[in-house]
């Protein structure tokens, strides 16, 4: 029997190295699945800042143009308007 024992111990044995090396293996995928998602998460991130800064930049670029145009639009309505009571008054005068 204490052959058998000793067989059945080299076999518990060589089982135990296996189910070690395994769970070894699954902790190290398990990382650098983590590692892989972290870094896709990371790149997504860095794309979506990229593209709300330039759509930022765009609305105020265009924002900018139509408030110049309102002040140039409302400074020249201003000045025809005064243009027109000035001839008003001259006619009426």
């Amino acid at each position: 029997m204490s052959e058998n024992e000793d067989k059945l111990l080299l076999v518990l044995g060589e089982i135990k190295g296996e189910l070690k090396g395994i769970r070894e293996l699954v902790h190290s995928s398990g990382e650098s699945t983590n590692k892989r998602i972290d870094d896709l998460n990371g790149a997504i991130n860095s794309r979506i800042q990229d593209h709300q800064n330039s759509t930022d930049t765009r609305f105020n670029e265009m924002n900018d143009k139509i408030n110049r145009k309102s002040t140039m639009l409302g400074g020249g309505s201003g000045a025809l308007a005064a243009g027109v009571i000035e001839v008003i008054k001259r006619t009426l005068t």
